[in-house]
């Protein structure tokens, strides 16, 4: 069954506010629903909806957890990650900026062009740092890692041509026996 107030109820932008928000509507189910008038207007204005049962005071609080939720796992990864290490570099440079000022002046667009949106807080800001970063070290053990395949994969042609050349150098001095299977007869 469809919860009725998740299309009702908006999310607070602060996650203080959102805190504050969760710890009203406790105390609104202690008190069985009962709320200052201040208190009410807070809720109000901050998510839209004033819950009057206490069914509704649960619904509102699910539906607020449920938000909350897909707002954090939308807002994990930045929409956009560049693809080039000079391109990730800048970025992370960017926010850099972004998490001290929380601004980066003229170069907002910039940044929103690269990652395909700004970060809603620096916190934000900081965990795609962190992001970039680790994409930034996979794929530099990606690289590492196929050149060393690469290289693995000539060593081993190198040795199956040394044995084949010394297999053949052997069949000589036996006296031009082969010892492939087709090639012997019993």
């Amino acid at each position: 069954k469809a919860n009725r107030m998740l299309p009702l109820v908006q999310l607070p932008e602060r996650e203080q506010t959102l805190s504050y928000i969760f710890t009203l509507l406790d105390v609104q189910q202690r008190n069985a629903g009962m709320l200052t008038r201040e208190q009410a207007a807070t809720l109000r204005r901050h998510i839209g909806v004033v819950p009057e049962t206490k069914r509704d005071i649960v619904l509102v609080r699910n539906a607020l957890s449920k938000k909350q939720l897909e707002r954090k796992r939308h807002e994990y990864w930045p929409p956009v990650v560049p693809i080039t290490e000079l391109r990730r570099r800048f970025a992370r440079m960017l926010l850099g900026y972004y998490v001290k000022y929380k601004t980066v002046g003229a170069k907002n667009e910039l940044l929103k062009d690269m990652l395909g949106a700004l970060p809603r807080t620096p916190q934000i800001a900081r965990q795609w740092m962190k992001k970039l970063k680790h994409a930034s070290y996979m794929q530099s053990k990606l690289q590492r890692r196929a050149v060393k395949r690469a290289r693995d994969d000539q060593i081993r042609a190198e040795r199956a041509a040394r044995r084949a050349a010394r297999q053949a150098e052997a069949n000589k001095l036996k006296g031009g026996s082969s010892s492939t299977p087709e090639d012997c007869t019993h």
